[in-house]
């Protein structure tokens, strides 16, 4: 096996795995409509690894891949290959994780001032300095 190389998106709201805390994606990442039941919808991700065989998932049979952590490979959630509902096409492409695999860092040296209305995830987050 080779060495692991991880990206730091940076960012003031980073979203990591819960896992090993490896960053995964950035609040800029976030669709504009990217709230589910079970996840958040983004449009690009860091530091995942995709399955290469499509599943069908729930009732709707979407058509996705799972996405897994690069560093600890715990499953993280999915990006959707095809979607039949039409009010859910906007999600073709995109990637949804899972709200409990998720944990978030909030930076303080960026550019960006953190507010309490970011918490996307309804918990709390600690500090990083620099």
């Amino acid at each position: 096996m080779g060495k692991l190389f991880l990206v730091h998106p940076g960012g003031a709201k980073v979203y990591c795995c819960k896992s090993c805390s490896t960053p995964i994606a950035t609040k800029g990442d976030l669709t504009t409509n990217g709230k589910t039941n079970w996840g958040l919808v983004f449009d690009k991700l860091y530091n995942v690894t995709e399955l290469h065989v499509p599943k069908r998932v729930d009732a709707a049979e979407d058509l996705v891949r799972y996405v897994t952590c690069k560093k600890c490979q715990a499953l993280m959630g999915w990006r959707y290959e095809f979607c039949v509902a039409e009010e859910d096409r906007y999600k073709e492409g995109r990637f949804l994780l899972l709200y409990k695999e998720l944990t978030t860092e909030k930076r303080s040296h960026s550019l960006e001032e953190p507010t309490p209305e970011d918490d996307d995830l309804g918990q709390s987050y600690y500090q990083v300095s620099y």
